[in-house]
């Protein structure tokens, strides 16, 4: 990648995300804080791919996996608008089913 914001940014997030696994280990270490394999932790934060378009994203580290063992392959960027607008639908169809009684 030739464009240095889009690397600077990507650096950005992986050192964010290097802070979060470090967290999660910390807590998953903790057995009074949390069962094993449990717990989830994420962070918000842009996603850049190479040549692609940045995207809001909330970086997950769902069910499965050991908290005090994760590592940043661990975390799932979802892309926040989506998921707002899959949300913003069915609020509105819970309003309108609402007003339909």
């Amino acid at each position: 990648m030739n464009d240095p914001v889009a690397v600077c940014a990507m650096e950005h997030v992986a050192e964010m995300l290097a802070l979060r696994v470090s967290t999660s280990r910390q807590l998953g270490a903790d057995p009074e804080l949390v069962l094993y394999g449990g717990g989830n932790t994420s962070l918000k934060a842009d996603w850049h791919a190479p040549g692609l378009a940045t995207h809001a994203c909330l970086y997950v580290k769902g069910s499965g996996t050991d908290l005090a063992q994760v590592t940043e392959a661990d975390f799932t960027p979802l892309a926040l608008a989506p998921v707002r607008a899959l949300l913003e639908q069915a609020l509105e169809t819970l309003r309108l089913a609402k007003l339909n009684g």
